[in-house]
């Protein structure tokens, strides 16, 4: 009976490897290529003639040259996945059982919504809405497939497959969205055109009139009939609050800059040039993604799960520089953990590359973090300057043009002039308000304190319900107790107290600092309220304290290629979850 069982058991790998062989994964690698462009061209950009045709009717189809050079750049990337990654290790992920459960999970679940989705187009009668959703759902699903049958032990591997699901983000989010998405459009795109003077923003017509604030994907379709020309605009009056230019160092703006230029250059349609800012937003953040992953020594399941949080994944497929800033912070952060694994081997090369890491978070926010530099102090301090005598001028001079540069490169503004999108605020006069009253600071601290870390209803924000419907609010709570969960299950190393404790001060002193500059900046004059702080900039920080709750009393049994599939899938449930709240979202 045992040997049955044993024969059963080769049987099915057997199966399972012959599916799931490399040359059969290349294969699928590109059918699914195929199939999402076939599907996003006529479910989506050509909605219009697709309707038409299935009522025999022929119109128009909108050929664009500008998706057609894309398409074949994205076709040359699927080329090299499939040269460059480890076939062999996928196939042989088919082995464990937990990813094959995986994989059985996940395509009976996509079947069942296969089967709903032809059930509701046979009882209701087409529409235009119902096309684009369905092909938008249909993207999701075969995005989640690509992530699954390429789960792997290796996480460069597991980003990259993620790119469709996380590339419909970028589809299905709101333009100009509620986070000030179109200040950030307007940076981007000043910057394609080489204006940094953003007192004076180029600013265009078409993009004003046809894509409004918070224009939904589905209206948003129609853009991609409209070819791009710029026409010199106003922003009118009432909206400069909300379309001036962010104001923020260009660094972060580029490769959006980049993919608006690219756009223009080969001569695309409005929807073409507005999404392609989008992904290079998003291809950015998954490159940082990797590069994190790859320089971090331990704690890597926790840190997946932060990066592939769907409002940070989400936020990376719009223009805001949120994504990418904290992608810089947690770079930083990477980077003093990987020289504290090293901590006898540091050199000058080293430590160089550390300054210039922290000169990029500076340019995150207006300098907002520049406390994170305290977590330095994890490393020998003592021993490294000791070492470094001869060479320590070298380190501050360096540091000394890192610093320049960023405070070139930041864009002059009127601080005391405050923030047009709130009333009667200004740096200067809400300095001398706490300097006549001192006190005011114990109050604003303690309501600040109380209404944001200590209030779970501020804590939802993270999973934002304004980008995936109501149903986020209630699917944050799982999400709080998995992250909670797999911190304390990630013992790859249990920190020291010394180590906690600088953690935790760090986090504290760049949540005091972001909570201040918004106190300063962005809150009426004299108010006990701190006005504008979201949950999304605690994010680049909460992994420091999620690495102080692992201890040496909790160990994970499990085998580390296990942590992963799980932690892979669950993390792709939450992006799915959130991504099919937004594409039903009208």
């Amino acid at each position: 009976m045992v040997e049955k069982g044993k024969n059963m058991k080769k049987s099915n790998e057997k199966i399972w490897s012959k599916i799931f062989c490399p040359t059969n994964l290349k294969i699928y690698n590109i059918i699914i290529f195929f199939m999402a462009i076939i599907i996003f061209e006529l479910g989506y950009c050509n909605h219009t003639f697709t309707e038409n045709l299935i009522q025999g009717k022929i119109t128009t189809f909108y050929f664009s040259i500008c998706r057609g050079v894309i398409y074949i750049l994205a076709f040359i990337a699927v080329m090299l996945f499939n040269l460059k990654v480890n076939f062999e290790g996928i196939q042989k992920s088919y082995q464990n059982r937990k990813k094959r459960i995986v994989v059985i999970t996940y395509f009976s679940i996509a079947i069942i919504i296969l089967l709903g989705i032809g059930l509701k187009a046979i009882l209701t009668e087409g529409t235009t809405i119902l096309l684009i959703q369905l092909s938008m759902l249909l993207l999701a699903i075969l995005g989640g497939a690509t992530s699954v049958i390429y789960i792997s032990p290796n996480y460069t591997v597991n980003i990259i497959s993620m790119f469709l699901l996380l590339s419909i983000f970028a589809i299905t989010c709101k333009t100009y969205n509620v986070l000030d998405e179109k200040k950030h459009f307007m940076e981007a795109y000043n910057i394609s055109y080489g204006n940094l003077d953003f007192n004076n923003p180029i600013v265009d017509k078409q993009f004003m009139e046809n894509i409004p604030r918070g224009t939904h994907y589905i209206t948003m379709a129609e853009n991609f009939k409209t070819p791009y020309n710029y026409e010199k605009g106003e922003i009118p009056e009432d909206d400069k609050a909300d379309s001036t230019p962010a104001a923020y160092s260009p660094v972060l703006y580029m490769p959006s800059a980049f993919g608006i230029l690219l756009g223009r250059l080969l001569g695309g349609s409005v929807a073409d040039v507005f999404f392609l800012g989008r992904i290079f937003n998003l291809l950015t953040y998954m490159g940082l993604a990797v590069i994190i992953l790859k320089i971090l020594p331990y704690k890597k399941n926790i840190t997946f799960a932060i990066l592939m949080i769907p409002l940070l994944t989400c936020l990376a497929g719009t223009y805001s520089s949120d994504a990418l800033g904290m992608g810089l912070v947690t770079l930083f952060v990477a980077y003093c953990l990987k020289l504290y694994q090293d901590k006898e081997n540091i050199t000058l090369k080293k430590l160089l590359i550390l300054i210039a890491l922290y000169g990029l978070t500076l340019t995150f926010k207006s300098m907002s973090y520049i406390g994170i530099g305290l977590l330095i102090f994890i490393l020998p301090l003592k021993d490294i300057l000791k070492k470094m005598k001869h060479k320590t001028i070298w380190l501050i001079l360096f540091g000394l043009c890192i610093l320049g540069l960023v405070l070139l490169i930041q864009p002059k503004i009127d601080i005391d002039a405050g923030d047009a999108r709130v009333e009667n605020t200004g740096f200067s006069a809400q300095l001398e308000n706490i300097i006549e009253h001192p006190s005011i600071l114990l109050k604003v601290a303690y309501n600040h304190l109380t209404q944001s870390l200590l209030n779970y209803n501020w804590l939802v924000d993270i999973n934002f319900r304004h980008y995936f419907s109501e149903a986020a609010t209630w699917i944050f709570l799982i999400m709080l107790i998995y992250y909670i969960y797999i911190a304390l299950k990630d013992d790859s190393i249990n920190f020291g107290k010394k180590e906690k404790i600088i953690f935790i001060i760090t986090f504290l002193v760049v949540y005091g600092m972001t909570s201040a500059v918004l106190y300063l900046t962005f809150t009426p004059v004299g108010s006990e309220v701190l006005t504008g702080y979201s949950p999304r900039y605690i994010l680049p920080i909460v992994l420091l304290i999620l690495m102080c709750v692992s201890n040496k009393n909790l160990k994970n049994t499990e085998m580390p290629t296990d942590t992963l599939i799980k932690t892979n899938f669950i993390c792709e449930i939450f992006l799915l979850t959130s991504l099919i709240g937004s594409i039903f979202m009208w």
